[in-house]
């Protein structure tokens, strides 16, 4: 059978016994010009596309699932589906391109004749658990995306390195589960899918090679290649099957870039950066915030901190490329990286400007004057931001604030004398007669020895000074203290004047705060433990197993909760 009549009698069949009939021949001799070709796949009923367009989808099944032998047939189902329409497709392209290399248009053709065997295998397996082909809803992705193709080259981009190479990733990664929960046929069957997909990447490939462009490499001539709503993401799952892309011919410059590029499959965007300089910007009432270069520098050297709280559908602007092996790394630990976009401001307006994208919102840091005009300038919704003035901001961020809203939680919420006591949260001091009132109150009881004063938007050990109570009044004090306070209060900034304790575990609660409709919502997401220079400095924080390595009495204090004399440590978490 010549294969122009194979694609022909595929594309067109409107049963699916006509889309499985193998030819025991196949040649390239008399190749069908002019064909009339169909804006979709003639199919039955049960299993035309424009049938489910409104439909619901069926979700996609879970790992824990795929014990039950009918959530194995719906995965199977849907891999039906995507043979289905490779195998259309791949009759299209005979189709569209008589023209292209005989060796080429063979190849396409082996290619269909091991779809077909999949299809079939696939649907014997799910008639076994009593699911018929057409049962569930179908989607029409994949033709969407490479009906269009007007040359060879994209198919080859678009079939063959993009929806058959991510194949490579799903077939590999659901035997190993079918395998893990004891379903070794099934299994079986995604490995010889699997060994076959390795071949279809492989023919794909070489004809890629032969007609990029000599100068580029293969990432940059796939990148410049793909179109439309494709982009390299789609070419790969989300457990990475390295050694299929070896098999297949694939470079290792190429893998790794592969492996390290994200970027959204259909979300909106989500701006994000790095300002962990809010409180400097805000100390500075007007003008242009310029941050001081040492900051910049830290600033820079902390930027990647972003890739642990971002995901897929986020881009990053960071101020530097990131180190290839470093993201291999975090991609190898189970890290899901975001796209990332070298540059500032302008750099992501031009983004957005150019790209078409959409942006969902801007996620920094920390929310900032400057992230405001950030939120205009890339069209994202200013509703809520635009409440946050630069006053309010300093509000919020103060200290001052932060001391209000720590003393009303402590009178109203938890009971006297568990956790501290509000007299000892400290004070904010205006004037040297403040000054003294605070001094009077932290010494009252005789617990402390020295005071802690820190300017309202001071932050990591800075902007803070060490006094001894045992000098008395602010006229008493030496003129270090004195000097540190005077320059505060001309800068308009009131300090908080508190005990020093002496401290014995750091520790930090994650939270997030959601507004729906008006109500408020708060989500603890973490613990971490704070480890502090002497100085009040941050060094690191530790996450997970955060009390190791503490005193047998502090693990006894948290875990038993023997705070003071009414309620424990946990109980005052959860309120928190």
């Amino acid at each position: 059978m010549e294969v122009s009549v194979f694609a022909r009698n595929i594309l067109f069949s409107s049963e699916l016994d006509g889309k499985l009939m193998t030819p025991s021949q196949l040649t390239d001799l008399q190749p069908l010009l002019d064909v009339r070709l169909p804006t979709e796949p003639v199919r039955p009923r049960l299993l035309e596309l424009g049938r489910w367009k409104d439909s619901a989808r069926v979700s996609f099944p879970t790992k824990s699932e795929l014990i039950d032998p009918l959530k194995v047939g719906v995965l199977l189902h849907f891999f039906a589906n995507h043979e289905l329409l490779a195998l259309e497709l791949m009759a299209l392209a005979l189709l569209k391109f008589p023209n292209a290399p005989s060796s080429f248009r063979m190849g396409v053709a082996q290619t269909m004749l091991d779809e077909q065997r999949h299809l079939a295998a696939y649907i014997r397996k799910m008639n076994e658990v009593g699911i018929e082909f057409g049962d569930i809803p179908v989607n029409d992705f994949f033709w969407a995306q490479c009906a269009s193709m007007s040359e060879p080259m994209d198919y080859v981009t678009r079939m063959s390195m993009t929806f058959e190479q991510a194949n490579l990733d799903f077939a590999s990664y659901f035997r190993d589960v079918l395998v893990e929960v004891g379903d070794h046929e099934t299994a079986a069957l995604l490995q010889t899918v699997l060994d076959d997909e390795i071949g279809h990447v492989k023919h794909g490939l070489t004809w890629f090679r032969r007609w990029k462009t000599e100068s580029s490499s293969d990432w940059q001539a796939f990148c410049e290649a793909l179109g439309g709503e494709l982009n390299p993401a789609r070419a790969k799952g989300q457990f990475f099957h390295t050694e299929g892309r070896l098999k297949a011919g694939f470079c290792e410059d190429y893998i790794h870039s592969l492996k390290v590029f994200s970027q959204s499959k259909g979300a909106l965007a989500r701006i994000s950066f790095f300002n962990p300089d809010a409180e400097e910007e805000l100390k500075q009432e007007v003008g242009k915030y310029s941050p001081k270069s040492q900051l910049e520098i830290v600033k820079r050297d902390l930027e990647p901190v972003m890739l642990f709280v971002l995901n897929q559908c986020d881009v990053l602007s960071s101020s530097r490329a990131l180190p290839r092996e470093f993201l291999l790394k975090l991609s190898d630990v189970g890290f899901e990286l975001p796209e990332r976009l070298v540059g500032g401001r302008k750099q992501v307006e031009e983004f957005v400007k150019n790209s078409g994208r959409r942006v969902s919102s801007v996620f920094p840091w920390a929310a900032a004057p400057s992230v405001i005009d950030f939120c205009k300038s890339v069209g994202t919704s200013t509703q809520d931001s635009s409440l946050l003035s630069r006053q309010t901001l300093r509000l919020i961020y103060s200290k001052s604030f932060a001391l209000t809203i720590a003393r009303e939680f402590i009178q109203s919420e938890l009971p006297r004398g568990c956790l501290v006591d509000p007299s000892d949260l400290g004070w904010v001091v205006e004037d040297e007669v403040s000054f003294d009132h605070a001094l009077d109150a932290i010494a009252k009881g005789n617990r402390f020895t020295r005071f802690l004063a820190k300017r309202p938007w001071s932050a990591s050990g800075r902007h803070r000074i060490v006094g001894l109570l045992a000098d008395g009044c602010f006229s008493n004090q030496n003129n270090t203290v004195k000097n540190w306070f005077y320059k505060s209060w001309r800068l308009g900034e009131f300090p908080i004047v508190q005990p020093l304790f002496s401290r014995k575990l750091d520790f930090s609660i994650q939270g997030r705060v959601d507004r729906t409709d008006g109500k408020v919502s708060v989500h603890q997401l973490g613990l971490t433990r704070i480890v502090n220079h002497p100085n009040g400095q941050y060094c690191a924080s530790i996450v997970g197993r955060f009390l190791s390595g503490q005193s047998e009495e502090m693990l006894r204090f948290w875990h038993n909760g023997t705070c003071g004399q009414t309620g424990g440590v946990e109980p005052i978490l959860d309120r928190l």
